[in-house]
């Protein structure tokens, strides 16, 4: 199977849509497929066209082919996002209903020379946290020259199923569903993006990428894959629930009213054999209220009660977001047993590994924005380390250690208390993304100015000051450490040279 992407618009009585499509070609016949931009577009459609820059004449003309089209739902994906989306107060845009339009366009093949199609490579099933990137034509309608061969640059963080796709931080852009998403940096095909899912109280949004085998199937051409090359087992649909427990020993942390059963929750790191990490505010409502709450960490077996008569919850400094809870003896065997062993940090090491340096590769690893408890593996980012503060964490200390990491890796409501791993190892405790007010906009309610999550710029605690507060340490309640944490001002500025006027 050979492929290249499209850019498609579809023309209707009073407007004019678009999206980004693929282009298939396999022996002698051919596909164009893309996601459809509205739920009734096949009754609506007057006229569409598909355009790929490989057939622009000159610089400045932009050539569109005009074909036909069938229009294929997939209701099985549409009632998985829509109860998603119910369940964990998103929206689904462009539309709840996930339907795909396809056609032939003969023209095209004779338009294109082959060698500017891409051999497609079979996703093996890759894991959360993969890197990945999407072409894609955003703004069609703006700028079709312009946009007509788009990169964008993310993460696939949780796998919906074997059969299903990927939920991923690729940040949707207009006319993004039909976007062709492949694993870097080995080309390695995953699907097309599907849809786009955003939390209605503004915390984050993720893109939803199907899988390549169901989008053949739905559009009736799986048997390409017969005709091109291996093919991936396509399991049915009631086997598309959000799978595999990774490898990192990051949990969900809920917090349940006794009264009502509303809850809200973070993660957690299994620090060691008898002791998890997570963050004090994700803690808060069961420390405030102990009786009328109960804490609960989800496991794959099931959920395990924190009680406090065989549980201690520690905060060891009241001026750092870090808490943690000791397990007994059969919750260790549990976690054993379910074969998850401590994060590796460098404390831990024989030979201590290098210092966290800005600008190298890491993963975030939470729950972030929603929760299927059991069912769900943590949320997994790439991104990198922009900023590493060292600080003395008390007049004692002799020289200076990492008090505060930023970095790129998103960080979502409910990451809190999950891990930043470099190379699998332990670098920090994640601890809140940042919030900068938006200029411009009506002010709120409240009489404020409104702001905006940015999730690519996140807070982390470093590990070294977790095992440092864990094993006794003391800070300074207003010495550097605290401040920075509150990003106040504990310097001087000195202006050097003559001052002209």
């Amino acid at each position: 199977m050979l492929y290249i992407p499209i850019a498609v618009r579809f023309v209707l009585d009073t407007e004019t849509l678009a999206s980004s499509g693929v282009h298939i070609v396999t022996g002698s016949s051919d596909y164009w497929i893309t996601v459809s931009p509205t739920s009734s577009l096949g009754q609506q459609a007057k006229q569409v066209l598909i355009n790929t820059p490989y057939i622009n004449g000159s610089s400045d003309i932009v050539n569109w082919i005009d074909v036909t089209l069938n229009y294929n739902v997939f209701p099985y994906l549409s009632t998985f996002l829509e109860s998603f989306a119910r369940t964990n107060g998103f929206e689904v845009t462009p539309t709840p209903r996930v339907s795909f339009v396809s056609g032939s366009c003969p023209l095209l093949c004779q338009k294109v020379p082959l060698h500017r199609y891409k051999q497609y490579k079979p996703d093996p099933g890759v894991e959360n946290g993969t890197p990945c990137q999407v072409t894609l034509c955003p703004f069609n309608l703006t700028n079709s020259l312009l946009f007509s061969t788009y990169v964008a640059h993310g993460s696939l963080t949780t796998r919906l199923g074997d059969s299903l796709g990927y939920l991923s931080d690729l940040k949707y852009l207009e006319n993004m569903v039909g976007g062709v998403v492949v694993q870097t940096p080995d080309s390695i095909d995953i699907g097309v993006v599907a849809q786009h899912i955003r939390k209605v109280n503004g915390d984050g949004d993720l893109v939803v990428v199907l899988l390549w085998g169901k989008v053949l199937e739905t559009v009736g051409i799986a048997d390409v894959f017969s005709r091109s090359g291996p093919k991936r087992h396509l399991a049915s649909d009631d086997s598309a629930t959000i799978v595999a427990w990774p490898k990192f020993p990051v949990f969900p942390v809920r917090t349940v009213l006794t009264t009502n059963g509303h809850s809200s929750w973070g993660s957690c790191v299994l620090l060691k054999n008898d002791l998890l990490v997570t963050n004090t505010h994700v803690l808060t409502p069961y420390l405030e209220d102990p009786l009328g709450t109960v804490l609960v960490i989800d496991l794959p077996d099931g959920p395990l009660t924190i009680l406090n008569q065989k549980h201690a919850l520690v905060t060891p400094s009241s001026l750092v977001d870090i808490s943690t809870i000791s397990l007994a003896e059969s919750d260790i065997l549990r976690f054993t047993g379910l074969g998850y062993s401590p994060a590796l940090y460098q404390q831990q090491r024989q030979q201590r590994s290098l210092p966290p340096i800005v600008g190298q590769n890491v993963v975030s690893v939470g729950y972030g924005l929603y929760l299927l408890p059991q069912w769900q593996s943590p949320g997994v980012s790439q991104g990198t380390l922009d900023l590493v503060f060292r600080s003395r964490y008390n007049a004692n200390t002799p020289y200076k250690m990492p008090s505060l990491i930023i970095t790129s890796a998103s960080c979502w409501n409910g990451s809190s208390g999950g891990g930043l791993f470099r190379d699998n190892e332990l670098v920090g405790i994640i601890c809140s993304n940042a919030e900068v007010r938006v200029d411009g906009r009506p002010l709120e309610d409240d009489g404020n100015a409104p702001v905006e999550k940015l999730t690519r710029f996140v807070f982390v605690v470093p590990i070294e000051l977790v095992e440092y507060l864990i094993s006794g340490g003391s800070i300074e309640d207003d010495g550097p450490l605290v401040k920075t944490w509150k990003l106040d001002t504990f310097h001087k500025d000195r202006i050097l040279g003559e001052t002209k006027l």
